[in-house]
């Protein structure tokens, strides 16, 4: 069996190019064969499109006509009349503790070269949809302006690319206040094709937890019961954007950073967003370990049970209590804290909670069901045996993220772009570009164990279970990244040097 193959092409001096569209900064020889003519030249430089360019080429998508103007890297994968989903990882915009710096939300740049490769095999009678789930609390409409989607897409959608759309697939938004305060909940439009319910049954990893445990399901700041709901024995009920069903290929478009409850957040924790109702994704079971929980880690058990808890009841409930634990927590919290603790060695602001450490036994399992899903639910929601759709990964790592990701990460220049068609694959290659050991990370290791039918790996990268081909060597990052603070110290590679 041949293994997947994941191209990573680096550029230390690539920058995220300012001007929507991002047009090319070079007129390439494929490109003259665009529906409507060779895009404009664009005056600045676009190294983020060459990036994107280079990274198909390398991991050999129609490897025969490359560098001719009959090249084609997706024709194969594109049909002449159906429908592309585009994903980027679209969480949060701006906010008065993180400003937008570009390691948190995929760059609008990174997603122009797909939209031109898509028309370039289908023309422009397939419909594109770029669009996400991203948290219950953002601002769509601000997050893609700050990172240049809504331009992008407007911008074509001027030259004449009118089966082009950017969707905010919520079927809600709440509204809240800068400390995290719930406000109120309104609803939205969310995908034009509804939604559709897909049971992953007894197919669920899940299923290797305790079922008496699945009563402990849930999710910050959603409700429990409503978790808790979609999970029973041999059920386990997901509510999906029905255009991610309808799609015939499905691009997913994450960034490369940490991640407080997954390690890190590359092509497999990206589905999340593949979700109308995140409510119905476990994150973690309540309480801690003692209680068959994973909701935060031992030590201080006590503490962490009060603050879990309160941070429950009040959600929603009572904006000036909320405010005032939560301000309680931040200002007595060196005092509260063991000196060994994973806290006080990561500089958190709070007792690490919410599933936010490498115990989280949880998160992981659902992140399986929904690349599963993602794969081999047909368009009822019917998990099939064959195939529903293809499958392409692109990510993101001109700015990476490292420390308390997804939402504080510390913004790390990297200048590089991962391609391939198989989840684990990339994020087996990620772990390591990241030096971090995949053996630590459940989502990796559960993989590799399972052997799930929606990836094609079935040994270690070290083993041969990938094959990497890169511009540079070595192809891996020259300073390892620092994980989340509850993974601080678990999963990194002991044979990097920090």
């Amino acid at each position: 069996m041949t293994a997947p193959s994941v191209s990573v092409v680096r550029d230390p001096s690539a920058q995220y190019p300012v001007a929507p569209p991002f047009d090319p900064s070079s007129l390439y020889p494929e490109l003259g064969r665009l529906p409507g003519g060779p895009p404009p030249i664009a005056s600045e430089r676009n190294a983020v499109y060459a990036l994107v360019r280079s990274g198909l080429l390398a991991a050999g998508f129609d490897r025969q006509h490359a560098g001719t103007p009959d090249w084609n890297p997706l024709g194969t994968l594109v049909p002449r009349i159906g429908l592309v989903v585009i994903k980027p990882n679209l969480v949060l915009e701006s906010t008065p503790r993180r400003q937008f710096d570009g390691s948190i939300v995929t760059h609008a740049s990174v997603v122009r070269p797909l939209i031109d490769y898509i028309r370039l095999a289908g023309g422009r009678d397939v419909q594109i949809l770029v669009g996400d789930v991203p948290l219950q609390g953002a601002d769509f409409g601000q997050l893609v302006m700050e990172n240049g989607l809504a331009e992008l897409i407007r911008k074509l959608n001027e030259r004449g690319d009118s089966n082009l759309v950017l969707a905010d697939l919520r079927r809600e938004r709440a509204l809240v206040d800068a400390a995290g305060f719930i406000k109120r909940i309104e609803g939205l439009a969310g995908d034009p094709r509804g939604y559709q319910e897909v049971d992953v049954g007894g197919a669920s990893l899940l299923e290797g937890l305790p079922a008496e445990q699945f009563e402990g399901f849930a999710v910050s700041d959603y409700q429990a019961r409503s978790t808790q709901r979609a999970h029973a024995p041999g059920v386990h009920r997901y509510l999906v954007p029905a255009s991610v069903l309808a799609a015939d290929l499905f691009i997913n478009v994450p960034k490369l950073k940490t991640h407080q409850k997954a390690g890190l957040t590359v092509a497999i924790k990206n589905l999340v967003g593949v979700n109308g109702d995140k409510a119905r994704v476990p994150h973690y079971r309540l309480g801690g370990p003692s209680a068959s929980g994973d909701e935060y880690p031992p030590g201080a058990a006590i503490l962490r049970a009060l603050q879990a808890r309160t941070a429950r009841l009040l959600q929603g409930r009572s904006r000036v209590l909320y405010r005032a634990v939560r301000h309680f927590w931040r200002a007595t919290r060196h005092l509260v804290l063991p000196r060994h603790s994973m806290e006080s060695a990561a500089g958190a602001v709070t007792l690490v909670s919410g599933g936010a450490w490498h115990g989280n036994d949880t998160l992981w399992r659902s992140l399986h069901d929904l690349n599963l899903l993602l794969r081999f639910a047909d368009r009822d929601g019917v998990i099939r045996n064959v195939a529903q759709r293809s499958y392409l990964c692109i990510v993101d790592g001109i700015i990476a993220g490292e420390g308390d990701g997804p939402l504080l990460p510390v913004a790390r220049h990297e200048g590089v772009i991962l391609v391939g068609d198989d989840a684990l694959a990339i994020d087996l290659v990620a772990a390591r570009y990241m030096g971090l050991d995949w053996r630590r990370i459940p989502q990796l290791a559960g993989a590799l164990e399972a052997r799930p039918a929606w990836t094609t790996v079935h040994e270690p990268l070290e083993d041969g279970g990938v094959t990497v081909i890169a511009n540079t060597t070595p192809w891996h990052s020259p300073r390892p990244f620092r994980p989340a603070p509850g993974w601080l110290g678990h999963i990194e590679l002991p044979d990097r040097p920090r």
